[in-house]
């Protein structure tokens, strides 16, 4: 037998044809917390700002780092916007992503997408026309610090309906939500 190797760069976790890595499991990150409406002064700026107060948190909830490189968050309401991420997210840890493009309405919907253009989570709040309002997380309206945030309760769960994963609470900022 005469076989023919070709010597490449080593390939680990990887397909050999270089490809980028699969996404993680759908399951290990979700979209976790978020602010809408903000009732405080996130950014640290001495001013509370629908804009720049904003954020929304990413939970990995899995056993393997995630690296975030060409995923996005689509921001979805009257004035859709695309939020490029970028990074790792290690296991058991949250990313912040403080100030997203544009301001967010009180009803909307936000979507989690990965590397290769499939949807990892999505939320549809308030009464953002998703197909279905009746699983709806509750609106993104705040009315002070005590329900200032929408927020997985217990954290991280996804049952795939939002009206059951999400509750209007304090915020837990980069914390286990509780």
């Amino acid at each position: 037998d005469n076989l023919d190797f070709i010597k490449e760069e080593c390939t680990y976790g990887l397909s050999n044809s270089g490809d980028t890595p699969p996404p993680p499991p759908a399951s290990d990150l979700v979209i976790n917390e978020f602010v809408v409406d903000p009732e405080q002064d996130w950014d640290g700026s001495g001013t509370t700002n629908q804009g720049s107060d904003e954020w929304f948190e990413l939970f990995n909830k899995g056993s393997t780092i995630i690296d975030l490189t060409n995923w996005n968050l689509f921001l979805i309401d009257t004035t859709p916007e695309t939020e490029p991420l970028s990074g790792i997210i290690n296991p058991g840890e949250y990313l912040v992503i403080l100030n997203p493009a544009g301001t967010q309405n009180i009803d909307g919907r936000i979507e989690l997408i990965d590397n290769q253009g499939n949807i990892i989570d999505a939320v549809s709040y308030g009464n953002f026309d998703d197909g279905n309002i009746d699983d709806n997380a509750p609106s993104g309206s705040a009315q002070g610090i005590e329900n200032e945030c929408l927020s997985r309760i217990p954290n991280g769960q996804d049952t795939d309906q939002d009206n059951l994963d999400f509750i209007k609470t304090a915020c837990t900022y980069s914390t286990i939500n509780s």
